[in-house]
């Protein structure tokens, strides 16, 4: 096999390696406890039961969040995923929403940055982005 066939298929495997990372971009890589980055998981989370639970709900800072199965929950609020749409990098998603007094519909988008790490921003405005990290419990 020649230099430049072996180059080739380095690269196709590189763009293969590549896109798949991309695509595996999901809801599934998201389920668990976070944190904005900076925040304390301890301050934001307890275990209960085998359970994380946020440690006051009635708390005014919003720093963490739980993704658990379509499920998307803050301190203030739950929210169900209605529509996913994958992108090249991220997710959009579709969230139905509803605390104590109203309900109302919501969109997102979702990047994973690492295993441990995923960057929430609004598509019309990618520059106002939030970073979460993941709670190890």
């Amino acid at each position: 096999m020649n230099r430049h066939v072996v180059r080739g298929l380095t690269a196709a495997g590189a763009a293969l390696f590549f896109s798949a990372t991309v695509a595996a971009a999901s809801l599934e890589q998201m389920q668990g406890a976070w944190v904005m980055e900076g925040a304390s998981c301890s301050e934001a989370f307890k275990k209960s039961g085998g359970k994380v639970e946020f440690v006051d709900r009635d708390s005014s800072i919003d720093t963490g969040l739980i993704v658990s199965g379509k499920t998307i929950t803050t301190p203030e609020q739950s929210c169900t995923v209605e529509k996913i749409r994958q992108e090249k990098d991220h997710i959009s998603v579709l969230l139905g929403c509803s605390d104590a007094v109203m309900f109302s519909s919501i969109s997102a988008s979702f990047r994973m940055t690492d295993a441990d790490h995923f960057e929430r921003f609004e598509t019309l405005f990618p520059d106002a982005s939030f970073t979460y990290e993941r709670c190890k419990f």
